[in-house]
């Protein structure tokens, strides 16, 4: 997608040099520090860009912006990064990816600055070791984080907070990584500056719903079945109107799914038994989805175990606050319920997860959960 962009760009300029009479391109500026310019974009009348050394462990990426009008390069700052990401510009400022080997907190990171001060931020949860890319779409922030898993996750307030949207699966000792990030939205004349525009003809598919791979495959493990009927049987309740019939694309994916799972998850489930403490919270959370409508959305069940782990000390984040002024939740709540429920050591978000499974039965799977049928129906 990267080359197509390029290659339409340079179309393009080729185009305007001819009609204007030129015969070659002429160099903005040069003399930089490192052999390699990438990562160009524009942000409050400058255009801003990456110098560094590519394809090397060499930790060098100066930032600059030039000024096309006066023609003046201006160095910005300099990031010890191996190389930097595709930075992004949203709400008025530029957020720029990076990695710093020296302090990696293996989790993603980023600088933000509005043209004169910078602020580092870490992405806060995602085992990660660099931030590649970054996009803005409907006032969305979007992140890749990438090495050893590629993953993608949101932001609605600036990058404050953080949600996990996709986790590519990765096999055991492999590397996975999402390099680009691209968010087609706006007008048309915004749209055709999209490669997606042009390799689609002008009709890029539309996303028939919200479902990531990363949460059929769950739904699979769950349901523990290499019938696809069954994975529907839950897709339709969530989304109806939604069938194979009506989105082949997503069909493809539940196949995919089911394979996946066949293949390289259901081998390594390994259920274990929750301790007292866990039991107690696990009880309590059964009773929370009880307490919930049978229609409560993702974000509703999301909250409900949120407020169920801030009553555990052991879940509590005191270096972060929660929505009520006190501790936030570590990401220790959720994985003890992935590998409790799910017999895994990760997942997707786990509200959206139940609204798919059903709180009824997400229910009846904490009660084998605590009864121990999990662990003895995978021994």
């Amino acid at each position: 997608m990267k080359t197509a962009a390029l290659a339409a760009v340079f179309l393009i300029l080729a185009s305007q040099f001819r009609e204007a009479g030129a015969e070659r391109l002429v160099p903005l500026a040069d003399g930089f520090r490192w052999p390699h310019v990438s990562s160009l974009i524009s942000y409050d009348g400058r255009l801003w860009f990456a110098n560094s050394r590519k394809y090397v462990n060499h930790n060098s990426a100066d930032i600059w912006s030039y000024d096309v009008r006066t023609g003046d390069a201006r160095y910005e700052r300099h990031l010890f990064s191996q190389d930097a990401g595709d930075p992004a510009v949203h709400g008025g400022l530029l957020y720029w990816p990076f990695e710093d080997s020296r302090f990696s907190p293996g989790r993603g990171e980023f600088m933000v600055t509005d043209g004169r001060a910078w602020r580092w931020i870490m992405l806060p949860e995602g085992r990660a070791f660099h931030l590649h890319a970054m996009a803005s779409g409907r006032d969305v922030l979007y992140a890749a984080p990438s090495a050893w898993t590629a993953k993608l996750q949101s932001s609605d307030d600036g990058g404050a907070h953080w949600r996990m949207l996709y986790e590519h699966p990765t096999p055991d000792g492999r590397v996975s990584r999402i390099t680009a990030l691209a968010a087609f939205d706006g007008a048309d004349e915004k749209r055709m500056e999209n490669p997606v525009w042009h390799i689609h003809n002008g009709q890029p598919p539309q996303p028939g719903t919200k479902l990531s791979f990363a949460m059929l495959l769950n739904l699979a493990s769950v349901c523990n079945t290499e019938d696809p009927a069954v994975l529907w049987g839950f897709i339709s309740r969530y989304a109806p109107g939604v069938t194979a019939e009506t989105h082949p694309k997503l069909d493809e994916l539940v196949g995919y799914a089911i394979r996946y799972f066949d293949d390289f998850v259901k081998p390594s489930k390994t259920f274990r038994a929750p301790d007292d403490t866990e039991r107690d919270a696990l009880a309590k959370l059964a009773a929370a989805f009880d307490a919930l409508p049978s229609d409560a959305d993702g974000g509703a069940i999301q909250d409900a175990a949120l407020d169920v782990a801030r009553g555990f000390e052991r879940y509590q984040d005191p270096s972060k606050t929660g929505p009520d002024g006190g501790p936030a939740v570590t990401g220790d709540w959720f994985q003890m319920l992935y590998q409790v429920l799910l017999g895994q050591q990760r997942g997707p978000r786990f509200g959206s997860f139940v609204a798919l499974y059903g709180l009824g039965e997400t229910v009846a799977l904490i009660n084998k959960a605590l009864s121990g049928e999990l662990v003895t129906e995978a021994a």
